[in-house]
């Protein structure tokens, strides 16, 4: 599919489609949602088609340097037709530090807004990783690793949204990216804590800060609260790679082989993705929020 040099090129092109048009941020949100609603429309014998282009597609000059949702909140500002809609991640906005509750965020009409920080939450689940696992590493790991997954997940979760929070707080999330793994983690009587290589860490990167401390230090926050609210404001990259760490952590401790735990944390991400998006098709209507919602106006 070709680009638009133009906001307006675009939303021509979209007024001019039979189908409803859904624009999504990049090329993970499009292969999450197109699986959805491919899977969906299948289980109910529904023939509703649509398009689902993301913002690349758009290269408007004029927009500046700005990122893939600036980009799009740009675009569902100017009125576009009514066989347009959006989907972008929610982030942080309206995130209360202290309560860890999303507050009521206005977001435009013609604007879908993930349930928590990004598309990759809705899969910050024990089933999802476990299934990873399973599929990836049926001959490496043993059914006890997997029960000591399940049986440390809370706090593996709490150590992701403390670790999420921190690089937000730090303001290095972009620095930070691909960065954690087991080697940075201590696991003391099934609590995952952050290690003071981490500061040395980061410094290469070309940023000095306390992430040793900081992440340390919003964990006894991270401990006062359900897995489901952690779930959905871990930062949706830098979450799941702390996720994907802990879980290496645990295999160092099963005596794994280095190899294995370094597939484990970094390994099969294009099969990993494959999975997460089936496991999306499998949740519950309420957990679901707002594809649901995507699907039902896809299909009106």
């Amino acid at each position: 599919m070709s680009s638009y040099s133009s906001v307006s090129a675009y939303l021509l092109a979209v007024r001019l489609r039979s189908n409803k048009t859904l624009l999504v941020e990049g090329a993970t949100d499009k292969k999450v949602l197109s699986h959805f609603i491919l899977k969906k429309n299948h289980l109910d014998n529904v023939f509703a088609n649509c398009w689902i282009d993301d913002a690349s597609l758009i290269d408007d000059k004029a927009l500046g340097p700005v990122g893939a949702r600036e980009k799009i909140k740009n675009i569902a500002s100017r009125r576009p037709p009514d066989n347009f809609r959006c989907l972008i991640d929610r982030e942080w906005d309206g995130l209360n530090t202290t309560s860890l509750e999303y507050d009521t965020a206005l977001f435009p009409e013609n604007t879908f807004v993930t349930r928590g920080h990004s598309i990759e939450n809705y899969w910050f689940t024990p089933g999802s990783f476990i299934n990873f696992i399973i599929h990836t590493h049926p001959t490496n790991v043993s059914a006890e690793y997997l029960r000591k997954i399940e049986s440390h997940y809370i706090a593996i979760l709490q150590f992701s949204a403390a670790y999420s929070l921190a690089c937000k707080n730090l303001s290095i999330v972009a620095r930070a990216n691909e960065m954690l793994s087991s080697e940075n983690i201590a696991l003391n009587n099934s609590t995952f804590t952050a290690s003071s290589c981490l500061d040395s860490k980061i410094a290469l990167r070309g940023h000095q800060c306390n992430l040793f401390e900081t992440t340390n230090s919003l964990l006894a926050q991270a401990r006062q609260f359900e897995p489901d609210k952690l779930q959905w404001i871990c930062h949706g990259h830098l979450g799941e790679q702390a996720i994907r760490a802990c879980i290496g952590k645990l295999a160092e401790t099963e005596g794994y082989d280095a190899a294995t735990i370094e597939s484990i944390v970094f390994g099969f991400k294009i099969e990993k993705l494959k999975l997460d998006s089936e496991h999306v098709t499998t949740l519950p209507e309420g957990s679901a929020t707002p594809l649901n919602q995507v699907l039902n106006w896809i299909r009106t």
